[in-house]
């Protein structure tokens, strides 16, 4: 990534900015960045920019896509596990993060590849309680 630290702070003032209002933010990689050789680096840089947003904001939870972008999350929050509660949709489990007691958020996990066209939107409804 070389993403200025300007850019890089415009991007976080948003982030920041959006998630203190209570709207929904999702935090993605350009593909067009980096390279394959790249790709544990992106997806630890993006763990722990969802980590920092998860501990310095009050948030529902997390929708994490990717079983590599949900291990870097866990491990930048210090949990251990997720504690199965209910499935969004086959294949898409609902949970509670276990392991770190300062950290209580529920998540939803989906392999990248995986879901229909509705599962984002049935999880971030499910984690807002619309449904």
């Amino acid at each position: 990534m070389h993403a200025s630290s300007s850019s890089t702070s415009i991007r976080q003032s948003t982030r920041d900015y959006l998630l203190v209002r209570g709207s929904d933010c999702a935090l993605i990689v350009d593909p067009r960045v980096g390279q394959v050789a790249d790709a544990d680096r992106l997806v630890d840089a993006l763990g722990r920019v969802a980590a920092d947003a998860a501990r310095s904001h009050r948030l529902r939870g997390l929708i994490l896509t990717g079983g590599d972008t949900a291990r870097a999350v866990c491990r930048h929050l210090g949990v251990s596990g997720i504690h199965l509660l209910a499935e969004i949709q086959p294949g898409v489990p609902l949970g509670r993060l276990v392991g770190n007691s300062a950290v209580q958020l529920l998540a939803v996990t989906k392999a990248g590849a995986f879901g229909s066209e509705r599962t984002l939107l049935d999880a971030l409804d499910r984690l807002k309680g619309d449904t």
